[in-house]
């Protein structure tokens, strides 16, 4: 089953105005309105922190979501990159010619001097690491974060590892990719929360449609860039990569960056198997794609 989600610029222009004032033979006088003062935009700070990901949405072996999961902050990320975009480029991959780029501090916070003062938002990438795996994370080990930054917010940006299960999901996700000329999808941290907390409510809740997780795809949405699109998919029986090659030659494969998949749980019967044992467990995952 699939679902499909669909997810500012300010210019300001001053210009400058002045009269003048004729004379009069026999003493008249002339005089001159001063010009308008050009107001020019301050540059502000942009900041955030990023942290690890912490909490039942975590890839911890004890973490087990649950419907009012929530991200939870962790131990702050020294020297993860920071690099500034345009707000619709949020969604791509580790940039070659970001606006501006900055390192995380032992805290785990990070500045950056906004370039244009009257754009209002900016994309932030977060990669602790230098390149991706074929297994979707960085050659540090962790997931990308990403999101919209703009002046006077603080925003945290997470970033996560991945179990054993999710690292294999991603491996056969690319090989499979790799076969049709695509590039790697990488591991997105608000992505693999998705995918965990769905498939557990689904398995929570004995049904066979991600379509029941309340709000969820909503609240993974508003987490992007504008133009953010998602879908997902869970069900069945076989193993959750088993049917990637066939779907690989889809249009919209062509523009995925970023995923989550969770590892399959086995949970509570469907009853709606059709024609299958309907006493069967059913098997559960989650596949989040996001195309740019």
């Amino acid at each position: 089953m699939k679902f499909a989600l669909p997810i500012f610029s300010l210019a300001l222009t001053l210009t400058a105005c002045g009269g003048g004032g004729g004379g009069t033979t026999g003493g008249g006088g002339s005089s001159t309105m001063p010009p308008t003062p050009t107001v020019i935009a301050t540059p502000a700070t942009l900041g955030g922190t990023v942290v690890s990901l912490a909490g039942p949405l975590s890839a911890a072996p004890s973490a087990t979501p649950n419907a009012s999961s929530t991200p939870a902050a962790g131990a702050p990320i020294s020297g993860a990159t920071v690099y500034l975009v345009a707000s619709n480029a949020a969604l791509g991959g580790i940039p070659t010619s970001p606006l501006a780029v900055a390192t995380t501090a032992p805290n785990g916070a990070f500045t950056l001097t906004e370039p244009t003062p009257t754009q209002g938002s900016y994309g932030i990438i977060v990669v602790d690491g230098t390149s991706v795996t074929n297994a979707g994370v960085t050659d540090r080990g962790y997931t990308l974060a990403h999101g919209v930054v703009s002046a006077g917010t603080q925003p945290t940006f997470y970033l996560d590892t991945l179990t054993a299960s999710e690292q294999a999901g991603f491996s056969a996700y690319n090989a499979a990719r790799a076969t049709a000329g695509l590039p790697v999808v990488v591991s997105d941290t608000a992505a693999q929360m998705l995918a965990r907390l769905s498939t557990h409510l689904v398995d929570a809740s004995g049904s066979c449609s991600v379509a029941n997780v309340p709000n969820s795809f909503a609240s993974f949405a508003l987490s992007y860039a504008s133009g953010a699109t998602s879908i997902a998919s869970e069900g069945g029986s076989t193993p959750y990569y088993s049917d990637w090659p066939s779907q690989i030659g889809l249009t919209a494969q062509q523009g995925v960056m970023y995923a989550g998949f969770n590892d399959m749980i086995s949970g509570a019967p469907c009853p709606n198997l059709g024609g299958n044992n309907p006493n069967l467990p059913q098997n559960h995952f989650s596949e989040i794609l996001v195309l740019q």
